[in-house]
């Protein structure tokens, strides 16, 4: 082996070559190296460019140099060049060859008849790119064949002309000019893959998004929407990221149909449009500005067509609404401030509500009396242009302050919380048919509450795990001083959420004008287990019993009721889960959800289960529903997957809510799936229908973007209507 260091020129400083053999021609000024050589070119910054070739020659004189046979030249950026005789400059940068052949980093392979190579741009001519798996028997599942490719190794972008999408070498597509970006870029303007949906209720739309990164801070999306019922439609998102905050606004318009007015809604005899943009400001450590503006022109608008929105939701029995909101949030380590108005889109405008002011105070004080006051107050008006309900007044006013001492105290291994404090409930609330709820009145209230908690810390050897449990008792009390427990429920106590399983809060149902009377005992056991192997168990079980009531009114019922949630995970493909308040058996329950998830061996499935009666008599919902969807794994590419939900209970859709079946098909270059889904979900315009679903995916040039199996029917979560 004979090793040489070249130092031809300042340009070639820094390049050290290695051959077994040299020589050099006086006469003509050339040296040739052969055998196994390699040639290393240390850049600035410390990279490295690698050059294998049999046999190479370097001319003084024109500074050209030359490798002969089959080279491979490793470039700093990722890129592997592989041709036959090939041309560079003496700085190793600029190259011209033949049987061209350039192996990104993703293993994406581009081929040329001919090609150059000018520091960072390549350019091809003849030239076919794919990053699929191919040998010389076989030709790739597909490619895109080129008069001529740019490709810039800085950008990671390559630009087409006269391309043709092949398959098997067959030719399916054809466009003048394309452009796409390598593997591994975030942000490149440019046309992204197609969006395509399609049911018998609102036909087939293409849409064609268009991605403009205006800058590393904001970017823009257009989607301009093909469709076979003859209607303009298009989308379109702003991004903006600011220094102490973001920007996002989606929005869209779709113009009315042109068909007879006799066999369409009224709503699809008018341009249909939404609009939802969120503002967030965090200029300082303790302010918060939060503005949304979230409307439409009619709430089943985003349900029905390939919208895209935030904050949607799977359950199909929720009501719809849009939810538009101006919060600014001020908070310390003592104090809490939140300043909100709200203002709500539901079906029947006239009974939508307006939230203005919502006003949230807690101030602390610590060390007083060895223990710390709170100081709280919520302020509500809300208001309507028509009554709904009496329960649903046109104007509601609700103003709560309370003033609470809290104490913790630690006894050997007990940890002890003590509350005691009182509470002034302003009411005003306006309704046809009752007078006496027309004035404002004033109702105090004394609460008491001790809470005792045991935890304990074990070890478990067998599994390998540490154990974190223990009993909580809590004993709380209310006295409403007057008849502040003869008023009736209103808006607020109706703004209940099934994650809502606190069993020790003394408002442990309802709203802050609703109140449970009386004393209270609640008893509870919590345990968790944890361990290296992330097979863990964790389960919170509990009951409260009234042990006097406050009056006679028990107005939503079901206080002496369980509450629980119940989580495991033995192992990493199993897990059953489990959350409820009240007691399925003994005809007491108000929310129950059940759950199993199953992941082996290429085959999963996820059953679950849900129940839910409102805690409120306002509206007679009652919801069972069973959801099922199962996946398997046929091959190394193919999966096959279904999904079902069965309504128990006679809801809008009937027994067979929504059924889907999807093939899908996965290689390391392309995706490609199939389904058909059915719904006999039914809601202002949305119909019963069946769709079909298309996907394709070609690595590095995007996907087409499918819905998921229930996509039509989610929708925002919105308890006010």
């Amino acid at each position: 082996m004979l090793t040489l260091l070249l130092y031809c020129c300042s340009a070639c400083a820094g390049i050290t070559l290695s051959a077994k053999r040299m020589s050099y021609d006086v006469s003509s000024g050339v040296i040739t190296a052969s055998g196994g050589v390699i040639v290393t070119q240390t850049l600035s910054g410390g990279s490295i460019r690698e050059l294998h070739t049999e046999e190479i020659s370097y001319h003084k004189e024109s500074g050209i140099i030359r490798l002969y046979g089959d080279s491979i030249i490793q470039e700093p950026t990722g890129e592997v060049i592989a041709a036959r005789n090939i041309e560079l400059s003496k700085d190793l940068k600029n190259a011209i060859a033949k049987a061209f052949l350039v192996v990104l980093d993703d293993s994406s392979k581009v081929r040329a008849h001919e090609a150059s190579k000018r520091d960072h741009l390549f350019s091809f001519d003849k030239a076919t790119y794919t990053p699929c798996s191919e040998t010389h028997c076989s030709l790739p599942l597909w490619d895109l064949a080129a008069d001529k490719v740019i490709y810039d190794s800085r950008k990671k972008s390559f630009v087409y002309t006269n391309v043709k999408l092949r398959f098997k070498g067959i030719p399916v597509f054809f466009l003048p000019y394309f452009k796409h970006p390598a593997f591994g870029v975030k942000r490149q303007s440019g046309v992204l893959s197609p969006i395509i949906r399609s049911n018998n209720d609102t036909g087939l739309f293409v849409g064609i998004p268009y991605f403009i990164a205006i800058d590393d801070d904001k970017d823009l999306k257009l989607t301009p929407f093909l469709n076979t019922k003859r209607r303009g439609f298009a989308a379109g998102e702003y991004r903006q990221a600011l220094a102490h905050g973001d920007i996002d606004i989606v929005a869209s318009v779709l113009t009315k149909t042109n068909l007879n007015h006799g066999k369409v809604d009224e709503r699809e005899m008018r341009t249909r449009w939404h609009i939802d943009s969120i503002f967030k400001s965090f200029a300082l450590d303790n302010k918060r500005l939060i503005f949304r503006v979230n409307r439409a022109s009619d709430v089943t608008y985003k349900i029905k067509y390939p919208v895209e929105s935030k904050g949607r939701s799977g359950f199909f029995w929720q009501r719809r609404c849009n939810e538009s909101n101006l919060s600014l949030d001020l908070f310390d380590t003592n104090y809490f401030v939140k300043n909100e108005m709200l203002l709500y889109q539901t079906p029947d405008r006239t009974t939508a509500p307006f939230v203005f002011p919502h006003f949230n105070l807690v101030k602390r004080y610590r060390n007083v009396l060895n223990g710390h006051v709170e100081i709280e107050n919520d302020t509500l008006y809300l208001s309507r242009n028509q009554e709904k309900t009496p329960n649903f007044a046109k104007n509601f006013f609700r103003s709560t302050s309370k003033i609470n001492w809290k104490k913790n105290i630690g006894i050997n291994k007990i940890s002890i919380d003590l509350l005691t404090g009182l509470r002034g409930d302003i009411i005003r609330a306006g309704s046809c048919g009752d007078t006496t709820r027309e004035t404002a009145k004033i109702y105090p209230t004394i609460e008491n509450q001790i809470s005792g908690f045991m935890p304990f810390i074990s070890q478990i050897p067998s599994l390998g795990g540490t154990s974190i449990w223990g009993p909580r008792v809590t004993i709380s009390s209310l006295e409403s001083i007057g008849s502040r427990n003869k008023i009736n429920q209103n808006e607020d106590s109706v703004l209940y959420s099934f994650d809502d399983l606190n069993l020790h809060a003394i408002n442990r149902i309802g709203g802050f004008d609703d109140i449970e009377g009386g004393e209270r005992i609640s008893t509870g056991f919590e345990n968790s287990i944890y361990n290296s192997k992330h097979r863990w168990l964790h389960f919170f079980v509990g009951n409260s019993h009234t042990i006097r009531k406050s009056g006679k009114r028990n107005k939503l019922g079901g206080r002496n009721s369980a509450v629980g949630r119940f989580i495991i995970k033995p192992f990493e493909n199993l897990a059953f889960r489990t959350r409820f308040v009240g007691v399925p058996v003994i005809g007491k329950s108000k929310m129950f959800e059940s759950g199993m998830s199953i992941n082996f061996r290429g085959f999963s499935t996820d059953i679950g289960y849900i129940y839910d009666v409102r805690p409120n008599k306002l509206r007679k919902s009652e919801i069972s529903q069973l959801g099922v969807s199962v996946s398997f794994r046929l091959t190394q590419f193919w999966k096959i997957s279904g999904s079902e939900v069965v309504n128990l209970k006679k809801l809008s859709g009937g027994r067979n809510l929504l059924r889907s079946l999807f093939a899908d098909y996965q290689d390391e270059c392309f995706g490609m799936g199939f389904g058909i889904h059915k719904s006999n979900f039914r809601d202002k315009d949305i119909k019963p229908n069946v769709g079909i679903i298309f996907v394709l995916h070609f690595k590095n040039l995007g996907n087409i973007s499918k819905p998921t199996k229930n996509y039509l029917y989610k929708s925002e979560i919105c308890n006010v209507d």
